[in-house]
């Protein structure tokens, strides 16, 4: 198990508990996103805003490295990856209409690299 894949296991594994700051910030967010296509939730932890963007009618794959809290995201019948993102997304080229990231990038090596794997799935 890499450094990482430790680090969340011990530290990721609560609840994301919601506070008034973050329903506005998500709410303004998953606004931005249009209805209808697939969508892919990068860090998407136990689900919360993976499960808002489905309510839109959304299919929806989240990834993340906490394998934890993907159970809970799956539970929530979201479709998931257990990834580092630090490395190539094991994702076929060009399949989502969309990609929400939110509060993930400070955590990231190589922006840039994190930043070409978004645009390589995304539908041109």
């Amino acid at each position: 198990m890499s450094f990482m894949s430790e680090l969340y296991r011990k530290s990721y594994s609560h609840e994301w508990t919601e506070t008034k700051r973050d329903r506005i910030r998500t709410k303004i967010s998953v606004g931005l996103m249009e209805s209808g296509g697939t969508v892919l939730d990068v860090g998407c932890f136990s689900g919360s805003i993976a499960e808002r963007l489905a309510s839109l009618g959304n299919e929806v794959c989240g990834l993340d490295i906490s394998a934890l809290a993907l159970r809970k995201a799956s539970k929530k019948g979201i479709s998931v990856i257990r990834h580092d993102i630090d490395f190539h997304f094991p994702l076929k080229s060009e399949i989502f209409d969309g990609v929400f990231a939110g509060e993930i990038i400070e955590h990231l090596f190589d922006v840039d690299e994190f930043l070409e794997e978004i645009r390589r799935v995304t539908k041109r």
